[in-house]
């Protein structure tokens, strides 16, 4: 039931952008195969939205580093802000190319 319940998650290779959902025709659902598009476009959208907020994250930073210190900080130097979560190994999506696609065959 575990796997089964998780096939259709978008499921994103170790140093890859594109994210992949398995083929939803075996199910004999008609409403599946929508979700599933629909759920594709989603996480398109909510990567590309991620990759904005880390953008705006940072500039963030950068302005309430130049307000307190009245310098802006170097590129390389991270500025601690206690708000953030803690970090995490994630991809960059800020390359257009980084999509997520429904599998039409098994490999």
């Amino acid at each position: 039931m575990a796997i089964t319940s998780r096939r259709y998650y978008p499921c994103r290779s170790v140093e890859r952008l594109d994210a992949w959902i398995a083929n939803p025709e075996a199910e004999q659902n008609p409403r599946l195969e929508s979700t599933i598009e629909y759920l594709a476009t989603r996480n398109t959208d909510y990567n590309a939205a991620l990759d904005e907020l880390d953008m705006v994250r940072y500039e963030n930073r950068k302005l309430r580093a130049w307000v307190a210190h009245g310098v802006e900080p170097a590129e390389e130097e991270p500025v601690e802000d206690p708000a953030d979560a803690p970090r995490r190994k994630k991809a960059r999506y800020n390359d257009p190319e980084a999509r997520t696609y429904i599998r039409l065959h098994e490999d």
